[in-house]
C-alpha cells in the first residue's frame, strides 16, 4: 500500500497516470557531501578543495546520481532551514579556473587519491560522476567501496582514515559539526567556531540567522566538503493512504495520523 522511502529515483516516472498509486516528491535534510581529509596533503591546501568544488557540475550529479531529483547546495545547510543563503555560486562549475587553481597550488599536472564510498546506490553514483568530472583537470580519483556503517563509522568517522568520502547527513541544521575537534573532516578554523558558538549565547533569532548566514559563507569558501545537494524524500502510496509524511524534517517514518480515505 506503501512505499514511502523510494529508493529507485529513476523508476518514479513508471507511476505516471496510475490509478491507484500517486508520487510525491517532498523536502529532507540529507545533506549529500563529499568530506574531504583536511589534515592529508593535498588537501590541507584551501585551493585544492575550491578547484575539486569547481570541477563539479551539480546539475550533472544530480541527473545521474539521482535521477534530476535533489537541490544543489554550497554549504552544508538546505532551503528548509533558517537563515539559508544561496552559496552555490561561490565557487560555481568553471574547468579552466579549476585547473589554474590546481597548478597555483604546486599540482599543474593533477594528484591521485582514493575516495571510500558506502554502498548506498547515491554515494556510488555520486561517486563515479565526480571522477569522471575530476578526470577534466587531471586528478585521478579511486573509488573504495567501503561498508555502511560499520566500517565507514570505524575508518572514516572514528578513525578519520581516509582522504575524501561522501555521505548523506541527515541531521537538521548540523553546521556546527565543522566546529567539532575531533570530527572526520579535521577542519580546524577559529573564525567558524566563533561565529557557532555565539549563536548559541543569544535567544535572538534575527541575529541567530545572521549568524548562521556567515558560517555559511564561510564552508562556501572554504570548501571542507564538496557540497553537492540535498535528497528529496521519495514516496509512492496508495492515494487512499493519508497522513504519511510528505517531507522528512527527520528521517522517520511518523504513523500518528496515517489513515485510510473513506
Amino acid at each position: 500500500d506503501a512505499f514511502p522511502e523510494f529508493g529507485a529515483p529513476e523508476l518514479m516516472t513508471s507511476f505516471d497516470g496510475d490509478a491507484r498509486l500517486g508520487t510525491f516528491v517532498g523536502n529532507t535534510e540529507l545533506k549529500v557531501v563529499a568530506g574531504m581529509n583536511s589534515a592529508r596533503k593535498p588537501f590541507d591546501d584551501k585551493r585544492v578543495r575550491q578547484a575539486l568544488m569547481m570541477a563539479v557540475d551539480r546539475g550533472t550529479v544530480i541527473e545521474g546520481a539521482w535521477s534530476g531529483y535533489g537541490t544543489a547546495i554550497g554549504s552544508h545547510y538546505t532551503p528548509n532551514d533558517r537563515g539559508y543563503i544561496d552559496t552555490t555560486g561561490v565557487h560555481p562549475f568553471d574547468i579552466d579556473k579549476a585547473r589554474a587553481l590546481l597548478a597555483e597550488a604546486g599540482y599543474p599536472d593533477g594528484f591521485s587519491f582514493t575516495i571510500k564510498a558506502p554502498q548506498m546506490p547515491y554515494a556510488q553514483r555520486t561517486s563515479q560522476i565526480l571522477q569522471a568530472m575530476f578526470a577534466e583537470i587531471g586528478v585521478t580519483m579511486t573509488i573504495e567501496t567501503t561498508e555502511f556503517p560499520a566500517k565507514w563509522v570505524a575508518d572514516v568517522l572514528k578513525g578519520a582514515d581516509y582522504d575524501m568520502t561522501i555521505v548523506a547527513h541527515a541531521e537538521p541544521m548540523d553546521i556546527d559539526i565543522y566546529a567539532r575537534d575531533p570530527y572526520y573532516f579535521n577542519y580546524k578554523n577559529p573564525a567558524f567556531n566563533e561565529i557557532v558558538g555565539n549563536v548559541e549565547k543569544t535567544a535572538d533569532v534575527a541575529e541567530q540567522e545572521k549568524l548562521y548566514g556567515e558560517a555559511q559563507k564561510i564552508l562556501a569558501d572554504d570548501v571542507p566538503a564538496l557540497y553537492l545537494f540535498v535528497m528529496p524524500k521519495l514516496g509512492v502510496w496508495d492515494r487512499k493512504v493519508k497522513g504519511l509524511w510528505e517531507n522528512e524534517p527527520i528521517p522517520s517514518n511518523v504513523l500518528t495520523d496515517v489513515h485510510w480515505e473513506e
